[in-house]
């Protein structure tokens, strides 16, 4: 771990209140309170590397022995509050990718989709630092996967307001999304919240993984998942590409 890094996080933590009220603005039917308790106990789990070791060893028992998954397991007496070892994995990076063929990225896509994705429904397990530095390409078209630093164990609920949301969100229900969230106590003012403007975040967040065909990728797909996510309540999640490129 870097040094300093955890005083510099807690810091950061105490800021969290102002930052929330700004975010109360910007999105008044998330439950801010909520949002901050969940960020503030997730990244100070993240600074026990103690903890994320047992993570890896978790995650790395579930998928031992897959075809096309591999998850280093960790070395225990190595391994510290602030120090963390694993098996060591010779991979290549994932950008390597851009210069590849589309079978191979298409195979490594559905590799990670069903890694990220396909975990938390079959396992109850999500890793929430999904990012190219903790991908590595194996020489046997399998994929490692490092850092679950950031990992939850998602509880039934959870899982059944995902199913919901998912589903609703699917068949194009905003009235379904809205009223599985206010079951779940997940909005702060359900009310407040229109449903064809559920259905459209849903859609930009999330479309291109609800539909039944091919989807390609573009930067435009990720950029607009990323801004209607940090900013669900605007009227428009709507995007112009020309307005931002994600490389």
């Amino acid at each position: 771990q870097y040094p300093k890094i955890a005083a510099a996080a807690r810091a950061d933590l105490k800021n969290l209140s102002t930052l929330l009220r700004v975010g109360s603005a910007l999105a008044p039917s998330v439950d801010t309170s909520a949002l901050a308790a969940e960020l503030s106990a997730r990244l100070l789990e993240e600074l026990d590397y103690r903890r994320e070791a047992e993570s890896t060893a978790t995650v790395a028992d579930a998928y031992r022995g897959h075809p096309f998954i591999r998850v280093p397991r960790p070395v225990p007496e190595l391994c510290g509050p602030t120090i963390l070892v694993t098996e060591y994995v010779p991979g290549r990076d994932l950008a390597e990718l851009t210069t590849a063929d589309a079978a191979t990225r298409n195979r490594t896509g559905e590799i990670l989709s069903r890694f990220y994705l396909g975990s938390i429904f079959r396992f109850a397990y999500f890793s929430g630092d999904p990012h190219p530095g903790n991908v590595r390409l194996l020489e046997n078209d399998s994929v490692a996967f490092l850092d679950f630093g950031s990992f939850r164990r998602m509880g039934a609920r959870q899982l059944d307001l995902a199913r919901q949301v998912l589903h609703a969100a699917h068949l194009g229900d905003g009235t379904a999304i809205v009223e599985a969230m206010a079951a779940h106590a997940a909005l702060a003012h359900p009310q407040a919240v229109s449903p064809d403007r559920m259905r459209a975040f849903f859609d930009d967040v999330a479309g291109w993984l609800l539909v039944d065909e091919h989807v390609t990728m573009t930067p435009r797909t990720a950029s607009t998942a990323i801004l209607a996510s940090m900013s669900p309540d605007r009227k428009s999640t709507r995007l112009n590409s020309s307005h931002i490129t994600i490389s």
